[in-house]
């Protein structure tokens, strides 16, 4: 009898152990990908000089491979904006507050039939929103707040879409900035 309550003892402690080892098993292949996944993306941002997050520069990636084009023909409207260094206390709330024009991908108009019919066959597992740049854009820049948003960032001067994102921003962003 005492043999019998040992080994059903015995049988229901490894049950136990091969159910712990199959959890803690199950547990460390999702925390890997997990950080496979974080060593991916921290690769990611050490090799690029902006803060657009790694799918939005893969799918960019894909569709210049796709149509033949230098992806420094298409940049995100975030690779060519930076707050002024004297308005750097403004940075956090400014990079939140442009966010979602940052990740907005920026196609000339030459090849803005061929990228948007790329879009349309495409599963981009994710968003993307592209505007079409145009010659000339909105015209004239508005008159802007003294403490406007805008006024406290700069467009990269040699952008070739300069006009634009600078245009763009002066229409979009003429929010003033509020100490309290």
């Amino acid at each position: 009898m005492e043999t019998i309550d040992w080994l059903t003892t015995t049988r229901a402690s490894e049950d136990r152990t091969q159910n712990d080892l199959n959890e803690a098993s199950v547990s460390f292949t999702q925390r890997r990908a997990e950080y496979e996944q974080l060593q991916a993306e921290i690769n990611g941002l050490k090799a690029r000089v902006s803060n657009i997050d790694e799918n939005q520069i893969l799918v960019r990636r894909s569709l210049c491979q796709s149509l033949h084009l230098a992806e420094e023909e298409m940049p995100f409207a975030g690779e060519l904006l930076q707050v002024r260094e004297k308005e750097r206390d403004w940075e956090g709330a400014i990079e939140r507050l442009l966010r979602n024009f940052g990740l907005s991908l920026l196609v000339p108009d030459r090849h803005y039939a061929r990228v948007a019919e790329w879009v349309d066959q495409s599963h981009l597992r994710g968003r993307l929103v592209y505007y079409r740049v145009r010659e000339g854009g909105r015209g004239e820049l508005p008159s802007l707040h003294p403490d406007s948003v805008a006024r406290k960032l700069q467009v990269k001067p040699d952008s070739p879409f300069y006009e634009w994102v600078e245009r763009e921003v002066a229409h979009r962003f003429d929010l003033a900035c509020c100490a309290n």
